[in-house]
């Protein structure tokens, strides 16, 4: 297999450690199955290469203020323009994390295209059944002010 879910899940891990130990001072807690609330942004960035697909971050309206006043230093009440903004950066840091991650791992997979964001407004999108060859990863992530998840959506480009 190209990409093990092990490996996976460690870069993830590794990469949001990393953003909230620089970048977003928040602590993550040791909870590996957090209970997730229902996504409300999606931060998502296209990957092209060995693999292809999207790695995106579903995350609560609170906890995307959040990230968006630790990240910008500024208090924030509500989910406007700037955050959306600092959710697209957020997507994109983690997302170089994980790259980066893989990469010392021998495992040059991808590169990163630019990320995008999506006011959910309570809407649930259907559960998809993917048939092989897509792989999908979800990793929950706790933190001390809300849980969110990281997931890839990804499929390996057939060689000729």
């Amino acid at each position: 297999m190209l990409l093990e879910e092990r490996a996976f899940i460690d870069a993830v891990r590794i990469s949001v450690k990393q953003l909230f130990s620089t970048m977003i001072p928040l602590r993550i807690l040791p909870d590996v199955n957090p209970e997730l609330p229902p996504p409300e942004v999606l931060g998502t960035i296209d990957i092209h290469g060995q693999l292809n697909g999207s790695l995106s971050l579903q995350l609560s309206y609170p906890l995307a203020i959040e990230l968006a006043a630790r990240l910008l230093q500024e208090p924030l009440m509500t989910v406007n323009e700037e955050v959306l903004e600092a959710v697209a950066e957020v997507t994109n840091m983690i997302a170089g994390g994980i790259k980066t991650a893989l990469t010392q791992q021998r495992q040059d997979l991808f590169s990163i295209g630019l990320p995008q964001v999506f006011d959910l407004a309570g809407v649930q999108p259907p559960a998809h059944v993917l048939p092989p060859p897509w792989l999908h990863f979800a990793v929950p992530i706790a933190t001390e002010q809300g849980a969110f998840s990281v997931h890839a959506l990804l499929y390996r480009r057939p060689t000729p």
